[in-house]
């Protein structure tokens, strides 16, 4: 089962007009079941991300969304405790405004082509790292 993770308000709102055409886009691409998990509150991703790959290691999770909910799943990949497995994935069907990664990893512009290349496309690496500081009281950030 592939978890697709949908942020309705990226884009100031319009993705939540695309969660038809994109639930059938992919599950007609890839003939198989879909969970479709639906953000309603920021932290949504990277919760439903960590609770996933505690489950299941190898899962695929496709991102519906800009890049603020991409680096929510991204997140929850590199929470204590998650030992994602080398055959777990990310997908990444942009529909935010700035388009910032979409634009840096060479994603097209369309959302058809987007959701050919979740399917059809090949895998990459990509590194995750993490980056913690203290402030001006020495709390850790």
């Amino acid at each position: 089962m592939i978890t697709c993770i949908v942020n309705p308000t990226s884009a100031g709102g319009r993705t939540a007009s695309l969660l038809p055409y994109l639930r059938e886009g992919l599950v007609s691409r890839l003939g198989t079941e879909l969970d479709l998990f639906v953000t309603a509150m920021r932290g949504d991703a990277r919760r439903r991300t960590t609770e996933i790959l505690l489950q299941s290691p190898d899962a695929t999770i496709v991102v519906v969304g800009g890049d603020g909910t991409f680096q929510e799943v991204a997140n929850g990949w590199m929470d204590p405790g998650v030992h994602a497995s080398p055959h777990a994935a990310i997908g990444f069907v942009s529909s935010g405004t700035g388009q910032g990664l979409a634009q840096g990893i060479g994603l097209p512009k369309s959302i058809r082509k987007q959701l050919d290349l979740v399917v059809h496309g090949t895998t990459r690496r990509m590194d995750l790292g993490v980056v913690s500081s203290k402030d001006q009281r020495g709390i850790t950030q």
